[in-house]
Formats: C-alpha cells, sequence, structure tokens
C-alpha cells in the first residue's frame, strides 16, 4: 500500500466510478500488507466506502480489506510504529489524558484495558493530593512531597494493583464530582489504552443496524428547512443488551479519537434515544447524570452514524425553545453529504425539543479554529441559512454573497472570514428570538449583589430556608439539594417568595426539579412555560 494506491482509490470515489473502484478493491485484495506509513489513510477510505456504499458486492470487498489489515496489525503487534499510537486502528495504543469518569468506566469493560504512566512528571505532587482521597487515618501516614513511587511503598500497593487503587481512591469523590475533577486532573496522569481484540478499533466501533442504505449517488441539492419540519421518526426501541452496546459504541468512539465530550463520559443512560432516519443515517442523542447538569439548560450530546459507522458527534446546549449547537464530523467522512447530515441531526433536536432558535458559536466557523477559516465554514452555515447576530456582520455578509454572484469563483479573503467570528451566527425559524440561559444569570446575579451584598453564601442559605418553610420536600435528597440551588435563586430573584401565588409556583419548581432527575425530554418540555412565567412575575 502505497501514495499510488491512495490517490487512485480518492479518485475513483471523487468520480464516483463505483465499477472501476471494486474492480481496483479487487486487485488489492491479492497483495499483501508491507508498509505502515500509509495505512490510517487506506483504512479510513475503506471506512467512507462501508458509509457510502453503491451495492452488497462493494460492502464485502471493503470489509475483507479491513480484515487483512486487522490480521496485518495482530500478527506485528509487537513491533508497531509510534506513529499508529492514537490511530484508533486495530491493535494499536490511545494515548493521552482521560477523565476519572472515563476510566472507572474502562476499567468495566472487556475489550481494553487501561494503565497509568507514573513516570510523567506533573506540576503537583501526588502525595499532596492523594492525601485528599485517602481514608482519614492514613493521611497522616503520607508525606506531601512523595512521588508516585514513595507514595505506593508507603501505601504497600503492589504493583499490578496501583491503577486499581488510584481509581478507586478517587472515586470516594463522585458525589462531589468538580472538586474530583479538579483533584484528578492535576495529577496530570497520562493513560495508555490497550485493545484486547480488534473489536476496540475505529474499524469495528460500530451499532447493528436492520439494512444498509446503498447509495447511487452523493446528494449535493436538499432542502434543509424541509428536513428540519418534516414529522421525525419513532425512536428505535432496543433491549437491555442492546441499549448496553450503543452506549459503549457512544463512549468508545470518543476514546478512539484519543477525546471526550461532556454527555458521552457523563451519560445518563435512560436518557439515550436513538433514531433511525433516511439515507442510512441514524442519530443518538443522550444527556448527563444529575450532578454533571448545567445550570437551567440541558447539554444534549450526540452521535451520527452512517450505515452504523459513527461519521459525527456534537452536542447542542438546549434551553427551552433555544439552543446553542455544535457539530464535528469526522475526517473518514468529510468528504459525504455533509449538509445532510447535519440537518438530520438539527431535525431530531428541533422535533425532540421544540426549537426554533438555533445558535452556531464562532470556534464552529474560524474563531481560534483555522481550519475553519481554511475551509470558509462561515458559508457552509450562510449556505442552511444561519446568518450572523451581529446586524453590521450581518449586512457584511450579505455585501460578501453579493460579490459571490456576480464573480463566479470569488472567495472571502481571511481578513474577512475572521471578522466574521467576531458574532455568533443563528438559524431563526420564527420571528421571535426566546429567552437565553444568560437572562437567568444576569437576573440572579443582580439580585444577590442589591439583596444580599454578593454574598452568594448568605443568598443561598436565605433561598433554601424559604423553600424548606413552604416545600421541604424538594430538598430531601442529595440531587435534589443539587438541582434546588438554582431554582432556588431564580424563584427568589424573581420575588415568588413574597408572591400570593407563592405555592403555586413552587409546586411547579417541584415538579420541574423530578423531571430534571427523572426525565430530561419532560423538564425541557416544561422549562420554557415556567421561565416565562417567573420573569414576567
Amino acid at each position: 500500500m502505497n501514495a499510488k494506491n491512495i490517490n487512485k482509490i480518492q479518485a475513483l470515489i471523487s468520480s464516483n466510478d463505483r465499477y472501476a473502484l471494486q474492480v481496483y478493491l479487487k486487485e488489492l485484495t491479492k497483495s499483501e500488507i508491507q508498509l505502515y506509513k500509509h495505512l490510517p489513510v487506506y483504512h479510513d477510505l475503506l471506512l467512507f466506502i462501508l458509509a457510502y456504499p453503491t451495492d452488497a458486492p462493494e460492502i464485502n470487498l471493503a470489509e475483507k480489506l479491513l480484515r487483512k489489515i486487522s490480521a496485518f496489525l495482530k500478527k506485528n503487534v509487537h513491533s508497531l510504529p509510534y506513529s499508529l499510537i492514537n490511530s484508533g486502528l486495530p491493535y494499536t495504543n490511545t494515548i493521552t489524558q482521560f477523565s476519572h469518569d472515563f476510566l472507572e468506566w474502562i476499567s468495566t469493560r472487556e475489550n481494553c484495558s487501561f494503565y497509568f504512566d507514573y513516570h510523567q512528571q506533573s506540576s503537583t505532587l501526588p502525595g499532596s493530593v492523594l492525601q485528599n482521597v485517602l481514608p482519614y487515618v492514613e493521611r497522616l501516614d503520607v508525606d506531601d512531597s512523595a512521588n508516585w513511587e514513595e507514595l505506593f511503598e508507603q501505601l504497600g500497593i503492589q504493583e499490578n494493583k496501583r491503577d486499581e487503587f488510584v481509581v478507586s481512591s478517587f472515586a470516594t469523590l463522585n458525589n462531589q464530582p468538580w472538586i474530583k475533577d479538579y483533584l484528578f486532573d492535576s495529577l496530570e496522569l497520562y493513560s495508555t489504552l490497550s485493545p484486547k481484540n480488534e473489536q476496540f478499533s475505529r474499524t469495528y466501533n460500530r451499532i447493528a443496524m436492520k439494512s444498509v442504505f446503498y447509495h447511487t449517488e452523493i446528494l449535493r441539492k436538499y432542502d434543509f428547512i424541509a428536513i428540519l419540519n418534516s414529522p421525525l421518526a419513532p425512536e428505535r426501541l432496543m433491549a437491555p443488551n442492546e441499549r448496553i452496546e450503543v452506549c459503549d459504541c457512544l463512549k468508545n468512539t470518543m476514546a478512539l479519537t484519543a477525546r471526550e465530550t461532556d454527555p458521552a463520559t457523563f451519560m445518563e443512560p435512560k436518557s439515550l434515544k436513538l433514531f433511525d432516519l433516511q439515507r442510512g443515517i441514524s442519530v443518538a442523542i443522550f444527556g448527563m447524570t444529575v450532578l454533571r447538569q448545567l445550570p437551567f439548560e440541558t447539554y444534549f450530546g450526540f452521535t451520527l452514524f452512517k450505515n452504523g459507522l459513527p461519521a459525527a458527534y456534537g452536542g447542542a446546549w438546549v434551553f427551552g425553545k433555544r439552543a446553542r449547537f455544535g457539530i464535528n464530523i469526522f475526517e473518514p467522512y468529510r468528504g459525504g453529504e455533509s449538509g445532510i447530515v447535519m440537518g438530520e441531526i438539527l431535525h431530531v433536536y428541533k422535533q425532540c425539543f421544540d426549537i426554533d432558535f438555533i445558535e452556531i458559536e464562532a470556534y464552529q466557523f474560524g474563531q481560534d479554529n483555522p481550519d475553519g477559516i481554511k475551509s470558509g465554514a462561515y458559508w457552509f452555515y450562510y449556505k442552511h441559512g444561519f446568518r450572523s447576530i451581529d446586524k453590521k456582520l450581518r449586512q457584511l455578509a450579505e455585501e460578501e454573497k453579493a460579490k459571490m454572484n456576480l464573480k463566479p469563483g470569488y472567495r472571502s479573503n481571511e481578513k474577512t472570514l475572521l471578522r466574521f467570528t467576531e458574532s455568533n451566527m443563528a438559524l431563526m425559524l420564527t420571528p421571535n428570538t426566546p429567552t437565553d440561559v444568560t437572562e437567568l444569570n444576569i437576573l440572579i446575579r443582580k439580585n444577590i449583589n442589591k439583596q444580599f451584598k454578593g454574598i452568594r453564601t448568605s443568598a443561598l442559605q436565605m433561598a433554601f430556608s424559604q423553600i424548606i418553610n413552604r416545600k421541604p420536600v424538594i430538598l430531601a435528597t442529595h440531587e435534589q439539594k443539587h438541582i434546588s440551588a438554582e431554582w432556588a435563586l431564580l424563584a427568589q430573584a424573581c420575588g415568588v417568595f413574597a408572591m400570593d401565588e407563592n405555592q403555586i409556583f413552587l409546586d411547579r419548581i417541584e415538579e420541574i426539579i423530578e423531571f430534571r432527575i427523572n426525565d430530561l425530554y419532560k423538564y425541557q418540555k416544561n422549562l420554557n412555560s415556567l421561565i416565562q412565567d417567573l420573569i414576567k412575575k
């Protein structure tokens, strides 16, 4: 496998000469793999073929070639080059800094093991950190200036139990996740994920599909708004074992690309919904566990599958009828139907949460993101109806678009594209701009500064005491107390406790807190009307 082979496959895919492509792939099944250099690109081209196949024989050829790659890597597993680390190919390692929650989860899986690099230098000595998670009776036995070797020796930890000791020690802080993250991250521990079989790889990390969609062409013309407004197919009904398999696939998708997202790492499994849509597209959306949720808004992550292969990921920060949205299409699939892919993701969010204002942050099209500038991503979003929120930049975009219409081939220069990143973009599906979550934050902050002279603890204590006097059941559990803090401060800022109808509002707040804990979809469904009624008061 060399550059010439790669170029030919790319050319045949681009020209959509799939008959010639199959002839060439058949020739490649007869040749041996000898070089590593071009293997990742070759592998990813085969994944693209599986995501956008024309027929069953083409799939069979691509699968056969992937099996050859896997067999070659397994045979040479003890001599794989450093360049294949973090490639996600079969039998190759992934090395990066993972969160404690992810490592606690991966330690229970069968397809992969992990180990820490205790020789990596960090700015924080482990002894000073571990003192915070050890049983109280052992804390005085640990020197706060101890390095890892000294620490393990002081505590008598066997070498084959060190990783388990570290992970289990920090698990004592699972009910205080922000403190746990701060302490664990300060150790700057690098982890190596080591596959036990070929299943833990981008090659075979997939979800089951009832059928395959075959492509006669890569579709470039479509009605984007019609996709968003079309009725949503019912979610896929999953048996418990299938739900576990999908959850594992979503988490592995991130791990195999050496990254994490909060919704994938801190996923609440019961929030997972999976929708099978058009053209072999399936979209999974999922929220986070109670202690990881954001104030008021809900961060729903997504993974998009193309014929069962994870092809894109990202999320939406949903608040009432408004959402901030971000998408990342994995590199092997960027030559595909990107517009339809984004449309189907937003289709799911719009129909699940009744969203009519979708905001794209400037990073997506170039802010601190050179690739976004280079690709002219601003115009990708513009093509699909997004416009700069800032009026002056919106006017500039209209002027640039007029130039494009007059001069075929005209492209906005880098300076102009960078100017566009001074404002987010938004797709407005109705004339009204919904309430932004920052408006609630400002309302609460003003009240605390005015009524309590900026002392946050005083404001929260007063708000909780007022709730306890009228609605003690809201603060019965640890999760309820966590969620109630934001709502208590908002009720205080809106003057709920002084209203004649305060009991009605507190009943509604109690209900929405329970939805927040048990059903994030009902939470969002009931959120908008409650927020609007509170603000009006």
